[in-house]
């Protein structure tokens, strides 16, 4: 049987700008923004590697220039308009970034993600200190550095609006943390230093709070 949630806490994931359409309760927006040429690289190596069937012998290049549902351009400008960027490209790339300054209530960078956090907590009123754990890491992933020029231009092509809005964000990032910050370097240290002891810490939690749940669940 289907649940329905009238008034969920959070709503997380890749969501298109437009889900509070579908909730009962008031919404408010936060996202990261991670640099496009990393990101689209990212997705196709996690294709690579994940789905090796499909995508073994593909290369970047080639899946640029597929008609892979995988390889669609543009995704960040796709989901923070919520709507398909191909159908105006630069009606839709302005209201991109119109959401950002005016429906989003927070957004930042994955290049700059301590600093995001800490603009998060100030721009949603978090009470509790934020602290995050990496988990997830393809170190087999190339570098931009290490790309080809031909798959460089490949990606940066694919792109372009993504890129456009990257540099649009990036600008009005900085502002934002001007504005709401006076200090932010020491913020930013004292922030990492406590980050440091939950990556001690929390791991060990967590793991716990998992198998308590899990086992929880075998007994219901």
């Amino acid at each position: 049987m289907r649940k329905e949630v009238s008034a969920p806490r959070l709503v997380a994931g890749h969501v298109h700008y437009g889900v509070h359409r579908y909730l009962e309760a008031p919404t408010r927006y936060f996202t990261l923004l991670r640099h496009p040429l990393r990101q689209y690289i990212s997705r196709f190596y996690f294709l690579k590697f994940g789905y090796p069937n499909s995508y073994e012998s593909m290369s970047l290049t080639d899946f640029c220039l597929s008609d892979d549902p995988w390889s669609r351009p543009n995704d960040q400008v796709r989901f923070i308009s919520g709507e398909d960027p191909a159908q105006d490209p630069k009606a839709i790339l302005e209201k991109a970034q119109d959401h950002l300054l005016n429906k989003i209530d927070a957004f930042g960078l994955t290049e700059r993600y301590d600093a995001s956090i800490l603009l998060f907590r100030r721009r949603l009123g978090w009470s509790r200190p934020p602290f995050y754990i990496i988990s997830l890491s393809n170190k087999e992933r190339p570098t931009l550095e290490e790309l080809s020029s031909e798959e460089l231009e490949a990606v940066k092509e694919r792109n372009q609006l993504d890129m456009e809005l990257y540099h649009f964000a990036k600008r009005h990032f900085k502002d934002a943390l001007d504005a709401e910050f006076s200090n932010l370097s020491d913020k930013l240290q004292t922030f990492r230093r406590r980050n440091q002891v939950a990556q001690w810490i929390a791991p060990s939690l967590l793991s716990l709070y998992r198998s308590g749940r899990s086992v929880l669940q075998q007994i219901s």
